[in-house]
Formats: structure tokens, sequence, C-alpha cells
């Protein structure tokens, strides 16, 4: 979704709220993302006070292989995020909560999806106590002992 930005920009007071779906096909330029259904997203963009700030929920599924034993499977996120939306910076502030759009349009989808990276754990179990796979023969451990000789 394109944002066109002017109107949020010039009138004080002034928001855009946005309740829609990023398709599953969105995410096929970023190759950490397996999407299993759409990202629902909500929120808003205002401008109060002559400060311009985003606020959006997130809700998505993503496919995973267990990174112990690579079981597939999919897990439901939701990322809340919010931040100041500016046309430029000066170089003495920290762009970490600053979202800086050169002219009047902002692609939240491409925003959102980036936010969904950041947010990745870095290791993903199928389950908490996941056991794995023996190291020695491959049998899965959540499923049965296995006999090799260790």
């Amino acid at each position: 979704m394109i944002l066109d930005l002017r109107r949020i920009f010039e009138i004080p007071g002034e928001k855009q709220e946005f309740d829609y779906e990023i398709s599953v096909s969105s995410a096929d330029n970023y190759k950490n993302i397996d999407l299993a259904v759409p990202i629902s997203v909500k929120g808003v963009i205002k401008n109060k006070s002559g400060v311009i700030s985003l606020d959006y929920k997130a809700d998505y599924r993503l496919r995973h292989k267990c990174d112990r034993c690579l079981i597939e499977f999919e897990r439901d996120y939701s990322v809340s995020n919010n931040a100041l939306v500016v046309k430029s910076l000066s170089s003495s502030e920290d762009d970490d909560y600053y979202i800086v759009v050169g002219g009047n349009e902002f692609n939240l989808d491409e925003h959102i999806l980036s936010d969904l990276i950041l947010h990745f754990p870095s290791k993903v179990l199928c389950k908490e106590d996941c056991k794995g796979l023996c190291q020695f023969c491959g049998a899965d451990l959540n499923e049965s002992v296995c006999d090799c000789q260790k």
C-alpha cells in the first residue's frame, strides 16, 4: 500500500487509518519470509501538532523448518510498531525511531515487511522442548529413542 502523505504533512490533525492485507506474493522478494497466509495490517498515520506518527499492528503466520528436528510447521506472530515520520533528518538525530520519506509517498508494505524481518527469532523450534535429531543415525528423538551405539 502506497500512502500519499501530502495532506498528513500539511494539515495538523489530519489522519489516515488503514486496515488491509499484504498478499503472500508481496513477500517473494524477501527470502527469509515464507508467509502461510496474507499479513493483516491495521493502523493509523496522523499529524498531531505537526508531529507525524505511524502506529500499526501486523498479524501473520509463517512457515518454518525446526532448527533441531527439521520438521515443517507454521506459527502465528503479531508485531506492533510506532515511529515518527519525517521528510529529512539532521545528521545529529538518532534515526532508529524515525522513518525518513523523501517525498510525499510512503510504501507501507515495504516498511512492514522490513520490520517483520527485524522481529524474527534467531532460532526457530517446533516446540520449546524439541529433542532434535540423533547426531549419529539421524532419528527424530521426539518420535522415538534410537538404538545406535553412542
